[in-house]
């Protein structure tokens, strides 16, 4: 039986004619070393800005790979820009001279590759792993499998009920009502003798926060104390409040009896927890305090509670 190939499709952005020659040509002797193997690469290649956004909208591609001098006025930071709003794959700046690129684009996603030292395709291959960079691929990703079958399962029977109406920004409300769906979904074990899936301890924290302010079930840290807002979101939707009431979190360890566990948090947090750690940290609902409103922003926002674990 033959072994299904996985294409990854490179966008190679440069404005030099030989170089990007130089990028093909690298692309045939590594697939050539990968006769063996089950993923083989293709180039796509432009030489102005105006060409790459041409290939990114009318291909699925997998990774740029962009000069940063692109002449005629743009760079590799306007492409980077680009894809950052529309696409979610990985990006490499190849450049002679990295310290030009825009330090505030670089992260797990854009790396700058000094041109003349970078071993360009095992960097593509550590990102090719990468189960994030999987689970958000165009190419058969699985975020991508699901949102088709749950178009062809529920929406594509549906389509007349959501016709009939005139909504003002119809978009939010079918995404709301496409999360729902596939929350429910994962929810619910069609394939199991449990009738629920397990979650992992991950999924109950959104980080960074959405919200732009203080809400239900931020978690937020002053000095060296961390705490979790616990007044309603009803009160502070209405502003019905002059007071946030914060519970404190603390050491499960501690000899307290009121507590509720928050699993992972220290491992999850531990970037804004480097001089003091929190092992098996609680909520500790005795220790109740009142923030006033206009003081809150005091408090460093860390982290939110998602809905599906808040209600709980």
């Amino acid at each position: 039986m033959n072994k299904q190939v996985k294409t990854i499709r490179i966008l190679f952005v440069d404005d030099n004619q030989e170089t990007l020659d130089t990028y093909e040509e690298s692309i045939k002797v590594e697939n050539d070393s990968l006769q063996e193997e089950s993923m083989q690469y293709k180039a796509y290649k432009a030489l102005t800005y105006e060409k790459a956004l041409d290939i990114l909208d009318e291909n699925r591609i997998d990774i740029a790979v962009i000069d940063l001098d692109l002449g005629s006025g743009f760079t590799g930071k306007d492409i980077t820009e680009y894809i950052s709003k529309r696409y979610s794959i990985p990006i490499f700046i190849a450049t002679g001279k990295p310290a030009d690129f825009d330090s505030k684009l670089i992260g797990p996603m854009v790396k700058v590759l000094n041109r003349d030292d970078m071993s360009l395709f095992d960097e593509i291959k550590k990102q090719m792993q990468s189960k994030l960079v999987r689970f958000f691929s165009k190419n058969n990703g699985f975020l991508e499998q699901q949102i088709v079958e749950f178009f062809w399962d529920h929406m594509s029977k549906n389509l007349s009920y959501w016709e009939q109406y005139t909504i003002d920004e119809i978009d939010l409300v079918l995404l709301r009502h496409t999360t729902a769906c596939l929350n429910e979904k994962l929810y619910v074990n069609n394939y199991s003798e449990k009738c629920f899936n397990q979650y992992h301890p991950g999924e109950m924290y959104i980080y960074p926060t959405i919200k732009d302010k203080h809400h239900t079930g931020d978690i937020v840290k002053k000095n060296d104390d961390f705490f979790i807002i616990l007044t309603p979101s009803c009160d502070i939707v209405n502003k019905k409040y002059d007071y946030y009431v914060l519970a404190r979190i603390i050491n499960s360890s501690c000899t307290k009896e009121s507590f509720y566990p928050i699993k992972n948090f220290a491992k999850i947090f531990e970037v804004d927890n480097k001089d003091k750690e929190i092992l098996e940290p609680s909520i500790y609902f005795q220790d109740l305090i009142s923030v006033k409103k206009e003081e809150i922003s005091e408090y460093h926002r860390v982290a939110s509670i998602s809905y599906p674990f808040l209600k709980m």
